[in-house]
């Protein structure tokens, strides 16, 4: 004779069904924070600041990873991971970074780096840059997510704004946007060397290879750039024109390179590659020159490479003085491979805000450019500007001129639009003439 199920007995192997598979779903009871370090570290610390407020030290598991748990409350959570560095100078760093730029630095304004020098899991699940957000004092970052019922984890913009970051600049960079000291160059260092950095992207396994033609600094002067030094690469030799440095933290304070770079210079091409190296910046410069203070208006950089495969490149302009003590005038924009075609990697201390005298005693000029999409203006912000007609022209990446304009500015400080329509978002260049003489600018994109 065939059993029969009642309906009680099915009632009950369905309830049954449901309550196992609600166990082998039911979130842990802690939530465990892993994070792995790019470098040995001391005084590993967990801050939450939501859903409480508390300082946790991490427990180590392995040589460069740490743990730390917590409730498991669904919600919103927002947090922080600081460390000291075991080998240079023990310096406090923050997985959550950026950089404030204010005074004398132009632009100026808060750049955000991301998750910095380290991986960071949440139950096993790896925290990337869409978990960072503003924190309270806006000078850097914090992470914060959502812990969802079913203990799935997603960003959460609720505490501080998310702030965009390019993914392709190397986080642990000092410097992820151009910038310039508008102060500089002091007048006891009179020694320049322009250089370039080079990293390859370690977020990728594939290879890179990187062919540079030529580091230039050139100088302003008499409406016309002069050069000043030149690296021409009829030959390469380690340590005498560029070596390897300390790339995780990057640059520390203190620290010499790591030793010898290798590349071969072959038809005045230098090459060589950077993922040979991956935890090292390779890092080269022109021959440390002298300039007399008052020869040049202005600076520039520049660098005539190749970018074979996923790396990137950074150069800029240091002044020294004869104790070798160094002052950054600034830096450029970080460049990549993309095409693999030639391309110059340019720091241009003119592009910031570029003033010129109006007499003997008077004060510079400056001017900046903002571009926004949304409004198809360039934004001229005026400060001490000579009243009068003006000529404006904008350039394109590839030099050609997409908008001439006349107008008159009538106040010495304030603020006119360009209107530019629909232009390409790509690099754009204005500059402006009034009685001969001339600003320039890069137009910086607002967001």
């Amino acid at each position: 004779m065939k059993k029969r199920f009642t309906p009680f007995i099915l009632t009950m192997l369905v309830f049954m069904a449901s309550v196992v598979s609600i166990a082998q779903n039911s979130p842990n009871e802690v939530l465990e924070f892993k994070v792995v370090l790019s470098f040995k570290a001391t005084s590993v610390v967990f801050h939450e600041y939501n859903p409480v407020s508390n300082d946790i030290p991490m427990t180590q598991l392995g040589e460069n990873t740490y743990i730390a748990q917590i409730g498991y409350y669904p919600g919103g959570y927002n947090f922080n991971i600081s460390w000291n560095d075991l080998e240079y100078n023990h310096l406090l760093h923050w997985a959550g970074a950026g950089n404030t730029y204010s005074d004398s630095i132009r632009p100026s304004g808060f750049f955000p780096h991301g998750i910095k020098s380290c991986q960071i899991y949440v139950n096993g699940q790896l925290l990337n840059n869409r978990f960072t957000i503003q924190n309270s004092g806006n000078n850097g970052l914090n992470i914060a997510f959502t812990l969802n019922i079913d203990g799935t984890i997603i960003p959460n913009y609720t505490f501080n704004p998310h702030l965009k970051i390019d993914d392709r600049v190397p986080v642990e960079a000092h410097h992820h946007a151009g910038h310039t000291n508008i102060y500089g160059p002091p007048v006891d260092k009179e020694y320049l060397t322009g250089w370039i950095a080079v990293v390859s992207d370690n977020t990728t396994p594939n290879n890179s290879s990187v062919e540079i033609d030529y580091l230039r600094v050139y100088g302003w002067s008499n409406n016309d750039w002069q050069l000043i030094s030149t690296e021409n690469y009829d030959y390469f030799s380690s340590p005498e024109k560029g070596k390897l440095y300390v790339r995780y933290p990057f640059f520390p304070a203190g620290f010499d390179g790591t030793g010898p770079m290798s590349g071969s210079a072959n038809s005045g091409i230098l090459t060589f590659s950077p993922s040979d190296e991956r935890r090292s910046v390779w890092h080269l410069w022109t021959p440390q020159t002298y300039s007399a203070h008052g020869s040049f208006d202005g600076y520039k950089v520049v660098a005539r490479m190749r970018i074979l495969g996923e790396a990137a490149a950074q150069v800029g302009l240091d002044f020294k003085n004869l104790q070798s003590t160094t002052f950054e005038l600034g830096v450029s924009d970080w460049y990549f491979g993309h095409t693999a075609e030639w391309q110059e990697v340019v720091f241009d201390s003119r592009s910031f805000g570029v003033g010129l005298l109006e007499g003997p005693s008077a004060p510079h000029g400056s001017v900046r450019f903002d571009w926004s999409s949304a409004n198809g203006c360039i934004s001229l912000t005026f400060e001490k500007m000579k009243v009068g007609n003006y000529s404006a022209q904008v350039f394109d990446a590839f030099g050609r001129v997409v908008l001439v304009q006349e107008f008159y500015l009538g106040g010495a400080n304030g603020e006119f639009h360009l209107p530019v329509g629909d232009i390409p978002d790509q690099l754009l260049i204005c500059r402006l003439i009034c009685d001969g003489r001339e600003f320039r600018g890069k137009v910086t994109r607002k967001l």
